[in-house]
């Protein structure tokens, strides 16, 4: 599991402050560990958000802080059904599941639009949710933000291969069938 990690730059107006940037990784329990502020969580926390607490955690020790977060490694994974599996960077904040399928090159036609599973760990406790693209019903569903390390499956439907490789099998049966089928009608 890809972990997230947070880049923190801290600057004050204090000219005794010495400039800190460096990347801090957040554990699976949403927290990270920094200087002078110790184990801090963060877990469902926006950038803007985890800004505002770290600054006034550090105004207790500097003269008007200034926080900048970057979140770096922030990934999900898109199984689309077989061995077709893509991981994707979160390249905006407001990227929705119906814009990351359409990253990751769609819906297969072989898959099931209707049987798309959104699999989320939010404190610990894994999540899924269905979603039915097949109709217009659920694409506000789709429109939900993707979190980091979210997994959408897109279920594989029948295997189109497994039909084409089987067909001449079933052509060949057949025939034997139809021409066994008209002997016996002569005979009689």
């Amino acid at each position: 599991m890809i972990e997230s990690q947070i880049t923190t730059d801290v600057n004050s107006l204090n000219p005794q402050v010495i400039r800190n940037s460096m990347p801090y990784t957040i554990n699976q329990n949403g927290e990270v560990n920094l200087p002078i502020v110790g184990l801090v969580n963060v877990n469902n926390k926006t950038e803007q958000e985890t800004e505002l607490m770290l600054t006034k955690l550090y105004s207790e020790y500097y003269i008007d802080p200034f926080v900048n977060i970057v979140i770096t490694n922030k990934f999900i994974t898109i199984y689309r059904g077989g061995s077709d599996a893509k991981q994707l960077l979160i390249s905006r904040p407001d990227l929705t599941v119906l814009d990351a399928i359409g990253q990751a090159g769609g819906i297969p036609e072989n898959a099931r639009s209707s049987k798309i599973k959104i699999l989320r760990t939010v404190n610990g406790e894994k999540l899924t949710e269905e979603i039915d693209l097949s109709g217009i019903e659920d694409i506000n569903k789709a429109q939900a933000y993707v979190m980091p390390n979210d997994i959408i499956y897109i279920e594989p439907g029948l295997n189109a291969h497994f039909f084409r490789e089987i067909s001449p099998i079933i052509t060949t049966v057949s025939s034997i069938v139809v021409i066994y089928a008209f002997f016996a009608n002569l005979n009689k």
